[in-house]
């Protein structure tokens, strides 16, 4: 779990790790997700202490579904900790998390899937699991309430180890994935004076199990 470390402008600055089920197709609505976030904040010139948290949080796409603090599962900068997801049915999804530095620390949520509206006064539907892609991902995240994403800290380097995804599609023959054709998504931000398009964050795989997430902002 990486160390948010702040930039020279005032402001507060967020970072978050997670791995998710569904969400990167637009088509599909829901993402499961569990994982940690880690936010510093520059006021006059001077940086607070650095915040983490572990949460998980059924998103929706285009609604307002806040994440959700796992206050007993407390984290820390350099903490290695594990995240599972397990969908027990379409409708159905079991998080478990664990502090590996911190013995005993874990939790295991088990969360009904969110219905909502795809349209104004239209009927309620259910964001079900539809197993379309997993992801383990380091991101900035979204203000709450709004659409701007927050500044991103300079997080040094994250590994995400063991990625591994298990399905039972049909139910007799258990499949197994690894890295071998995941996908690698950069992180780009718009700069100004002069106006450009910078690299701020860049994955890289490191074996058929294990990627490895680094800031390119300093």
């Amino acid at each position: 779990m990486p160390e948010p470390k702040p930039r020279p402008a005032d402001a507060e600055y967020a970072c978050s790790a997670w791995v998710g089920l569904d969400g990167y197709r637009r088509w599909v609505a829901g993402l499961p997700q569990i994982g940690t976030v880690q936010s510093v904040t520059v006021t006059g010139g001077q940086a607070g202490p650095p915040v983490t948290q572990s949460w998980w949080q059924w998103w929706v796409r285009g609604q307002e579904l806040l994440p959700v603090i796992l206050k007993n599962v407390p984290v820390r900068p350099g903490d290695e900790v594990i995240c599972i997801l397990r969908a027990m049915t379409p409708d159905l999804v079991r998080f478990h998390i664990k502090n590996r530095s911190s013995p005993g620390v874990f939790a295991t949520i088990q969360v009904l899937a969110p219905k909502y509206q795809p349209e104004p006064n239209g009927p309620f539907v259910t964001a079900r699991v539809l197993g379309t892609t997993a992801e383990w991902i380091m991101e900035r995240p979204t203000v709450p309430g709004s659409a701007r994403l927050y500044p991103l800290p300079d997080y040094g380097t994250v590994e995400f180890a063991d990625c591994v995804v298990r399905s039972r599609h049909p139910p007799a023959a258990a499949r197994r994935q690894l890295l071998r054709g995941a996908g690698l998504i950069r992180m780009y931000e718009m700069l100004p004076n002069p106006s450009r398009v910078a690299v701020i964050s860049v994955p890289k795989k490191l074996d058929q199990r294990t990627a490895e997430v680094r800031c390119q902002q300093r």
